[in-house]
């Protein structure tokens, strides 16, 4: 997995005012882009339809974007997201603060990850729920998914990755450090999440197993959040943070 993911929240009240007004006016004028001075980029309706004339993916509708954009954002899909950022990114390409710009238009980032391993880290969260917490739970509460899509999802995936880089760096060092100390305490004295610290637990023995599947597919992987499992812990606190009082989907841009 190369490029960079960035995450996004979304404030409907601005998509559906701010948003709506750029994306829908068609009497915006042609601009250059700044990267390359023989192209231009148009309106968002033109620029719709030229993507969707031209591309053999999925293909996007101008007045079904439209529509969710105005009535409820949430239902926008990842083709119709992409189309969204891309032109708001080249459009707008000249704006000196991007991400105080999309704000005002209602997309905050919420996290970017631009390393492969980095954006390894969902992939793995996602597949220790499915494979180990869903067995210890034993309902149907969790649909696998690839990639979580709202602060529910979310959540359970960073609690369930916090205590897989803790235990990682619990495991780094023979003698622990006084933040690592720290560390173990505060991961034996979360309560109501039993299960997801043994399913946790679990998925982390099968990562250093080196006989497992895991380790033989993804050892590189594996061996980065074995080397770096403190800095992620940090992101992954960061990223959390930044969903404390949302409540809603969360939109992935990717970029290549």
């Amino acid at each position: 997995m190369s490029g960079h993911y960035n995450y996004y929240k979304v404030d409907k009240n601005k998509t559906s005012v701010t948003l709506l007004s750029k994306l829908n006016d068609i009497k915006l004028q042609p601009k250059q882009l700044y990267h390359f001075k023989d192209k231009q980029i148009t309106n968002f309706r033109d620029y719709v339809i030229e993507i969707t004339q031209n591309s053999i993916f999925t293909k996007i509708s101008f007045e079904q974007l439209i529509f969710k954009v105005k009535t409820d954002f949430y239902k926008i899909n990842p083709s119709e997201f992409e189309a969204i950022m891309d032109w708001v990114h080249k459009y707008y390409n000249d704006n000196e603060d991007i991400d105080k710009f999309l704000i005002e238009l209602g997309l905050e980032e919420i996290e970017s990850f631009n390393t492969r391993f980095e954006n390894d880290l969902f992939f793995f969260g996602t597949n220790g729920i499915n494979n180990y917490y869903s067995t210890i739970k034993k309902d149907n509460f969790w649909k696998e998914l690839d990639t979580p899509s709202n602060t529910e999802e979310m959540n359970l995936v960073l609690d369930f990755l916090t205590f897989l880089m803790t235990k990682f760096i619990i495991s780094n060092t023979e003698t622990n450090t006084k933040e690592q100390l720290e560390l173990i305490n505060k991961l034996e004295s979360v309560e109501g999440k039993t299960e997801l610290k043994e399913a946790a637990c679990l998925f982390f023995e099968t990562l250093k197993d080196m006989n497992s599947d895991y380790s033989k597919m993804y050892s590189d992987s594996i061996h980065y959040f074995s080397q770096n499992a403190e800095s992620l812990l940090s992101k992954i606190e960061d990223f959390q943070a930044g969903i404390a009082n949302y409540n809603g989907v969360i939109f992935i841009e990717a970029c290549f």
